[in-house]
């Protein structure tokens, strides 16, 4: 693979999905959703999603900026993944305030 960089870029929105999934799994172990782990996890998600937010935006400027339009793909797996990060940010949160 020629630009494997590109599989890199997609290492924050699946670390993101990875802490928020494990917020959410740490509050149906403990039964509650007030520990401090699973808001740790949270904010590790959120973090991580703000790199996620911007890997996007960076395949944004690629497209547009140097009109590499073969990229057209990574972009749109990046805008989909970022929405994906967030169904799960807004999952985890719709929990935590249940």
């Amino acid at each position: 693979m020629k630009h494997w960089w590109h599989l890199l870029l997609l290492l924050p929105h699946a670390a993101s999905i990875a802490c928020f999934q494990a917020a959410l799994a740490w509050m149906r172990h403990v039964g509650t959703n007030r520990s401090e782990i699973d808001f740790n996890l949270a904010m590790g998600g959120v973090v991580l999603l703000g790199l996620a937010v911007l890997a996007a935006v960076w395949g944004f400027f690629i497209v547009f900026q140097h009109d590499e339009r073969r990229y057209w793909p990574w972009l749109i797996v990046h805008v989909a993944a970022v929405g994906v990060v967030i169904y799960f940010a807004g999952d985890w949160f719709g929990h935590h305030l249940a």
